[in-house]
């Protein structure tokens, strides 16, 4: 049994990063954008409901990692613990940097549209978009993480 839960587990992992491709392709695609309109045709290529969909296979990918934990003895050792934690700090930086990240554009992209007569509100759109360092935290935070979390699976050193 614990080979199955342990193989879903792993699929599950892969099912959410295809799922993330998407949304990873839109947070940096968002800076790139030349006018203020173009942010919509760029958020049009988050899949519906993908969010809702992320948040299920996360929930899914902790339910059967922690089952395994129970089929076998690892809840008596610290990597288990480690692991369950950092998966849940990675979720918690994942939300709040990338709400905050969606916030500002959407802020950024409305005062542009509201200044559309201005000549500057262009530059100055483009220039609030790049400035935004928000996916490159995103990206290192689940990228380390990741291979954190994958660095105790494996070896399960302590």
């Amino acid at each position: 049994m614990y080979i199955w839960v342990v193989s879903l587990h792993v699929a599950l992992i892969f099912l959410f990063l295809i799922q993330h491709a998407a949304e990873i392709y839109v947070a940096f695609k968002l800076r790139e954008q030349e006018e203020p309109q173009g942010i919509f045709g760029v958020y049009s290529f988050l899949p519906n409901n993908n969010s809702r969909n992320l948040r299920i296979t996360y929930l899914l990918i902790i339910a059967t990692g922690i089952a395994a934990g129970f089929i076998s003895t690892w809840w008596k050792d610290g990597w288990m613990w480690t692991g369950l934690g950092l998966m849940i700090v990675i979720w918690g930086v994942m939300y709040r940097v990338g709400a905050n990240y969606l916030y500002a554009v959407d802020a950024i992209t409305e005062e542009a549209l509201e200044k559309k007569d201005d000549p500057s509100a262009i530059d100055k759109f483009k220039s609030n978009l790049k400035a935004r360092r928000e996916p490159e935290i995103l990206l290192v935070a689940a990228a380390l993480g990741g291979l954190i979390i994958l660095w105790l699976m494996m070896l399960k050193p302590f």
